[in-house]
């Protein structure tokens, strides 16, 4: 029949609809930081080494001879970035289907429904892997109890959260996971609470302070299953000679290896704007960079904007999209304060992402996302399910953040 809805047609309109400009887009959209990141889609293999200077060669006296004698080769790390890889996958039940057959803007409502939810699950998830360090944490439970009510340690956490996810817990990200899984039903977001399916204390051992993840996220110990970004790259910990990150122990210097790193207790009672002066003075004085991007969370940039009063440049930071090829396909803008800082001029961003008890300082030509191929990109346009009455698609996109200059990014945290 010449109204009969088929796969081949569903899938070619989903791919019309959902192109690759659409596709690069719904990911960026909302996400500061990772928009303006450089993006390289072509990471093949099975990892990709690069180095990363820590020390320049020593030869260097006021006397020949002793600088011929003292002279050593630069030191430098090489790290070996692996892919992590993060599914989206949405479905049309049949009778929805049918209910379209012969309509095409009524197909074509059904299928932006379920496309648009799968894309906006992979956009929030992107950007919210941007500040992590890989492990999948997106929150700390305060004070579980026989109830069917979990409450955040950190409320605004709770942007980290959607009806309908199903969490693990662990003591920490380096701690075997807890036996049980709780079903979020409700999230009062201004709270900072979460109404459950399951009691709270059902989950086996759950305690104070432990760690939360999305089921899958997070599976056995010390677990990096997702892209590690500036949690990782930038830790607010010194790293210790004992870790392994892609292959390098960073202990060697812990700056130019892994960033700076201040906090409330090192250097107490600043302010944001005297937050970012002091970051953006350690970056030019320890490193060759000179950094230009500040990233804080959206409450935080409401009483910085308050604070730097008519000493903020205000101005609209245009971001491209680009493709494969490197074309640009669509445009994003930013919204940015631009304030002098420390030897430097930079863009301040607002990112809903970014914990709200961190700043970040940060030399942007410093960072890359490297993904194979798109991100996102469609790995089944539609397929019949076997196991329920309807059709499947599913995005995908395997990538990780690559930081080529460590020691031009350091952080705050409150």
């Amino acid at each position: 029949m010449a109204g009969t809805l088929n796969l081949t047609q569903f899938a070619y309109a989903l791919k019309t609809v959902y192109d690759e400009t659409k596709m690069l887009t719904a990911v960026a959209e909302k996400n500061v930081a990772y928009a303006r990141m450089p993006k390289n889609f072509k990471f093949g293999g099975n990892n990709f080494a690069f180095g990363v200077i820590y020390a320049p060669m020593t030869g260097r006296s006021n006397l020949f001879a002793t600088a011929q004698a003292n002279k050593n080769p630069s030191k430098g790390k090489q790290f070996l970035l692996t892919r992590a890889r993060d599914y989206a996958v949405g479905s049309i039940d049949t009778e929805t289907l049918l209910a379209s057959e012969g309509d095409e803007a009524a197909l074509l409502t059904a299928m932006t429904d379920s496309a648009d939810s799968a894309l906006l699950a992979l956009n929030r998830s992107l950007g919210i892997r941007t500040y992590g360090n890989g492990s999948g944490k997106v929150g700390v439970i305060d004070t579980p109890s026989h109830s069917y009510t979990l409450t955040l340690d950190t409320l605004t956490d709770a942007v980290n959260f959607e009806v309908g996810q199903k969490l693990k817990f662990a003591a920490n990200e380096a701690s075997s996971l807890r036996t049980g899984t709780l079903t979020v039903s409700a999230i009062n977001r201004d709270a900072g609470t979460m109404t459950c399916a399951e009691y709270v204390d059902s989950v086996t051992s759950i305690t104070d302070h432990d760690s939360i993840f999305v089921e899958g996220d997070y599976v056995t110990a010390s677990d990096r299953k997702l892209p590690v970004g500036f949690g990782g790259w930038n830790p607010s910990t010194a790293p210790a000679a004992s870790e392994s990150f892609f292959g390098v122990d960073r202990s060697a210097d812990t700056v130019s290896l892994g960033g700076g790193r201040y906090t409330s207790t090192t250097n107490p009672g600043l302010s944001t704007e005297e937050v970012i002066q002091l970051l953006a003075s350690r970056v030019n004085k320890h490193s060759p960079f000179s950094p230009d991007t500040v990233y804080m969370g959206t409450d935080r940039f409401k009483d910085f904007i308050v604070a730097v009063g008519s000493k903020a440049i205000y101005q609209k930071v245009s971001v491209p999209v680009t493709n494969a090829k490197g074309d640009v396909v669509a445009e994003l803008g930013f919204d940015s304060v631009r304030i002098h800082a420390g030897g430097s001029v930079l863009d301040c961003f607002a990112d809903r992402n970014c914990p709200e008890a961190t700043v970040f300082v940060q030399t942007l030509n410093t960072w890359e996302f490297k993904s194979m191929g798109p991100c996102p990109r469609w790995i089944v346009e539609a397929r019949s399910m076997e196991s329920e009455d309807a059709v499947e698609f599913r995005a995908a996109y395997w990538g990780n953040f690559r930081c080529k200059g460590p020691s031009g990014n350091s952080r705050y945290d409150f």
